[in-house]
Order: structure tokens, then C-alpha cells, then sequence
């Protein structure tokens, strides 16, 4: 998790698009749903199941 913060953090300084530091996002949470035992991979990794064109449309409706 804190991983996860720094690169959010680091990404948010350095500039990046909203895209990139999505993606950033989405791939790091991926990387940690790996470590989860097998009963709960699936359910973390369908957290990060949303593209980012799916995200901004379910973002903007709100």
C-alpha cells in the first residue's frame, strides 16, 4: 500500500497524463491483487477490471 501511494505521489509530481497515472494505478493494484491468496484474486482483480474510457464516462456521470 505504500508503494502504491509513492508511485501515485511520484506520478502526480512528475506530471503525468490523467491516463498514464490511471493506468499507473490500475497496473500497480494488479500487481497486488497477485500476492492475494486465490479465493480473493478474483475478486481484487475485478477492482481493476475498468479501462480508463470506462472510468471517465462513469466518472463524468457522476
Amino acid at each position: 500500500m505504500k508503494r502504491l501511494t509513492l508511485c501515485v505521489v511520484t506520478l502526480l509530481l512528475v506530471g503525468c497524463s490523467s491516463r498514464g497515472t490511471y493506468d499507473s494505478i490500475q497496473d500497480s493494484g494488479k500487481r497486488e491483487c497477485a500476492r492475494q491468496p486465490p479465493g480473493a484474486y478474483e475478486s481484487c482483480m475485478e477492482r481493476y477490471g475498468l479501462d480508463y474510457d470506462e472510468y471517465e464516462r462513469e466518472r463524468s456521470a457522476l
